[in-house]
């Protein structure tokens, strides 16, 4: 989320658990890119900097760089509206 807020495309290198999962959905909501494996399920190198460089440098990266910088000021956005109704909950529970 910590990306996302602050508008940094993801190059996601899923381990286990759940990062799979999450790794298909960052790129599937368009926020960044998943490193490919080699067949024997190995990260290389090569593929790293494939990834990093079509989110980073390629015309093609640009959608993904535009697509977290909005998500990022909705977060932003959302987060302001969050900390305002906290803080009109504490003035509120304060009596001022």
């Amino acid at each position: 989320m910590e990306s996302k807020k602050f508008g940094v495309p993801i190059i996601a290198m899923p381990m286990h658990l759940d990062e799979p999962f999450n790794a298909r959905l960052v790129e599937g909501f368009g926020d960044g890119l998943e490193v490919m494996r080699n067949e024997s399920g190995d990260l290389e190198r090569e593929e790293i900097a494939k990834a990093i460089k079509a989110v980073v440098v390629e015309e093609g990266g640009e959608c993904v760089r535009n697509k977290v910088k909005e998500v990022g000021v909705g977060i932003g956005n959302k987060g302001d509206e969050d900390v305002d109704e906290v803080e009109d909950a504490i003035v509120k529970l304060c009596g001022l």
